[in-house]
């Protein structure tokens, strides 16, 4: 077997595809993508495909690992970039070989010697591919859930004005709910999928909110308690982002969003456990669908990096 290792910036969307679906064939969820998700998968995730890597064994992709980069946080004085793997899986054909550690020594190569600091990735908890990532150096940081059910309406004591009633406005600046969030939370660190850079501006968006400060501008959201950020459509809604200050809001968050869309089908991905929205929002209907740990590896400066 003579693999080689190319960036992914070198090779077509078409390879970049064909190297996506058979990563991720057979896996726990269908995770599949065309060249049109895949692009809008590498846009939001701040892939860089030219710090990416492909593996190929007779020119046909058999590996891939995506390598998002991203400045570091306001509460971080330490320089470098933070990395986040969105996308890593080896072909069925290819397993059970070597290859996904190989894979992964290269990626983590790759993103020290281009100045990375740290690199993070979330992985199914029944996935065996967390122990490639812990041989590699990646300790797990905290679990993350995957949330979903019917919303189902509950009698709330409260009504339209009254200081706990949660307040729906268009999200004309996801940006700046997204900078309420970090507020309410304490300026904890979203997942990756749920930072500000990762969500798109769109105009269908809707925010909800509650608190003394909520309501539809922006700055008045940064004094808000608590916010959802939420992408409705006929029969479902997804929750985008998400952040309550406390059990009384995130109460109040779920109990609105339960009112406003009774009946829907609601996801919420990566939800830090033992957050106050879990207990709250599966009071309204939504149960655990999967968890994934989060999970870490700091890489020591390369000499010579950029």
């Amino acid at each position: 077997m003579s693999i080689e290792s190319v960036a992914a910036s070198t090779v077509t969307t078409d390879v970049l595809v064909e190297a996506w679906n058979a990563a991720y064939a057979g896996y726990l969820v269908d995770v599949s993508r065309d060249a049109t998700g895949l692009r809008a998968h590498v846009e939001a995730g701040s892939i860089d495909l030219l710090r990416s890597v492909v593996l190929l064994d007779g020119g046909r992709p058999v590996a891939l690992s995506l390598l998002g980069a991203r400045p570091p946080g306001a509460a971080e004085d330490e320089p470098g970039e933070r990395g986040w793997i969105g996308g890593f899986g080896v072909a069925a054909t290819h397993r059970g070989q070597g290859v996904a550690g190989r894979l992964i020594d290269e990626q983590l190569d790759v993103a020290r010697r281009s100045g990375v600091r740290s690199v993070g990735l979330e992985v199914l908890t029944q996935n065996w591919a967390r122990r490639v990532y812990e041989r590699a150096g990646f300790t797990v940081r905290r679990r993350l859930l995957v949330l979903s059910g019917r919303l189902e309406a509950t009698p709330t004591p409260t009504r339209p004005g009254d200081p706990g009633w949660a307040r729906t406005s268009r999200a004309t600046d996801d940006e700046a709910c997204v900078r309420g969030m970090a507020a309410v939370t304490g300026g904890l660190r979203a997942p990756w999928g749920r930072e500000p850079a990762h969500l798109v501006l769109d105009p269908a968006l809707v925010v909800l909110s509650t608190g003394t400060g909520s309501g539809t501008a922006p700055r008045a959201r940064d004094e808000a308690d608590g916010i959802l950020l939420l992408r409705p459509s006929p029969g479902c809604v997804a929750v985008l982002a998400a952040a309550a200050r406390d059990d009384t809001a995130a109460r109040r968050l779920a109990a609105a969003l339960a009112r406003e869309y009774a009946g829907a089908t609601c996801r919420l991905v990566n939800e830090p456990e033992g957050s106050p929205l879990v207990a709250a929002l599966e009071a309204v209907g939504l149960g655990e669908d999967l968890a994934q740990h989060e999970m870490r590896v700091e890489l020591s400066p390369a000499n010579g990096s950029t």
